[in-house]
């Protein structure tokens, strides 16, 4: 399981040590893939995609090749396995759940590229669809990256897998996960944790990247600021607080019981 991380090189030098400092310390091996930044982000978008492409030409049949991004920090070996299991034992795919919220696709959820791993079988099967990024003039013919091995795959019927969230960090970055769930800016998912906001990190580095990086080379819990669940309103309450308080709602009840 070796996984491989597309990014430019404008990225301040904390971003590239720190994730590589993760990979390290749940036991990954990752390979770094550096590209020149540009202003044309549908550029960068294209290359990242088109590295995939690449990847998978070049793989052995039998190969999983599998995709990180320089802002999705791993933080569990055992997830990651998991999910890399079952990609081998169903020759399939697998990756983070993800959709393009301000579009009238934003109902179709797909395997994102922030943490994928697809068999080359399952590419071969499906008509090796390209996976870079693609719009014609307007946001409503957008594909993401990597999100045409979903589309193809819903057409065709295959059996394949995402992982959705557990929870997020802000609750003024945040989207609908379809009708399913939420999800923003630092979503923890099985195995990773995203950060979402890749832009920002140019700026500075944030408190909550700070954080989560220190949690996971010091092996603590990553626990999600806010829940992911499916009403959309309670992802506005922090989800310790809201934990909290259904507890004493169980105790209140238990009490008047007696």
């Amino acid at each position: 399981m070796i996984f491989n991380v597309f990014y430019t090189s404008d990225l301040p030098k904390f971003v590239l040590n720190d994730h590589k400092a993760c990979c390290e310390k749940i036991g990954i091996s990752a390979r770094y893939h550096e590209h020149e930044p540009s202003n044309d982000f549908a550029l960068i978008y294209k290359a990242h995609g088109n590295l995939i492409n690449q990847l998978l030409e070049d793989a052995e049949d039998n190969d999983i090749v599998c995709m990180l991004d320089i802002d999705c920090l791993p933080y569990s070996l055992s997830d990651l396995k998991t999910a890399y299991n079952w990609v081998d034992e169903n020759e399939s795919f697998i990756g983070n759940a993800q959709n393009i919220a301000h579009t009238i696709r934003r109902n179709r959820i797909f395997a994102a590229a922030s943490m994928l791993m697809i068999h080359k079988k399952a590419w071969i099967k499906l008509g090796k669809p390209n996976l870079s990024f693609s719009m014609n003039g307007s946001d409503e013919t957008l594909i993401d990256t990597a999100q045409n091995i979903s589309l193809a795959a819903d057409e065709a019927g295959y059996q394949y897998r995402v992982l959705l969230p557990l929870g997020h960090d802000d609750v003024k970055a945040s989207w609908q996960l379809g009708p399913f769930c939420s999800y923003g800016r630092g979503t923890v998912y099985p195995g990773t944790w995203h950060f979402f906001r890749i832009s920002d990190l140019k700026v500075n580095k944030p408190e909550i990247w700070e954080r989560r990086v220190h949690e996971i080379l010091h092996g603590k819990k990553i626990e999600p600021t806010y829940s992911s669940l499916n009403n959309y309103f309670e992802r506005f309450q922090p989800f310790k607080k809201r934990l909290f308080n259904r507890i004493k709602r169980a105790l209140r009840r238990k009490l008047l019981n007696k």
